[in-house]
């Protein structure tokens, strides 16, 4: 169920069976506690009047994963536009990366740390579509290995 005010959405699920008399809420404790937690707060907060605007920093990406995630929002954004003519990495790079990049010899390119980059970019991007953008909600946590 969605429940919405003029300022936040929140997602409940309601279990089948609630007990009754009983309220209350049932979080699991996976790695996602803490946003969990802080997201249960600021839902309660809302359910009793008071005004809230997201004041746990965990509900809040900060400006470097806001800065990130619009950078491989848009090169998938880029490479879907793209889809009849190829767009290259060296395009890519100077367009959204690297807009100061000078369109050098060929061989710099294939052996500069920009293209590793750019290409490090376009399989996060690409991999961040495939799982999912379930990712775009949880914190930091350090770097995830597929295993």
């Amino acid at each position: 169920m969605v429940i919405s005010d003029t300022r936040n959405r929140h997602r409940v699920l309601l279990a089948r069976e609630p007990s009754p008399g009983i309220d209350g809420y049932v979080v699991p404790d996976d790695a996602d506690l803490g946003v969990r937690v802080a997201a249960l707060s600021e839902f309660h907060r809302s359910k009793e009047g008071a005004a809230t605007k997201a004041h746990h920093r965990l509900l809040k990406p900060s400006a470097y994963k806001r800065y990130r995630l619009s950078i491989l929002l848009a090169i998938l954004d880029m490479l879907e536009d793209a889809s009849p003519k190829q767009v290259t990495l060296r395009e890519l790079a100077k367009a959204l990366i690297y807009p100061g990049l000078k369109a050098g010899r060929a061989i710099d390119w294939k052996t500069s740390s920009q293209r590793r980059q750019t290409q490090r970019l376009v399989a996060e991007a690409h991999r961040m579509a495939a799982e999912g953008y379930r990712e775009l909600l949880t914190p930091s946590r350090g770097k995830r290995r597929a295993n």
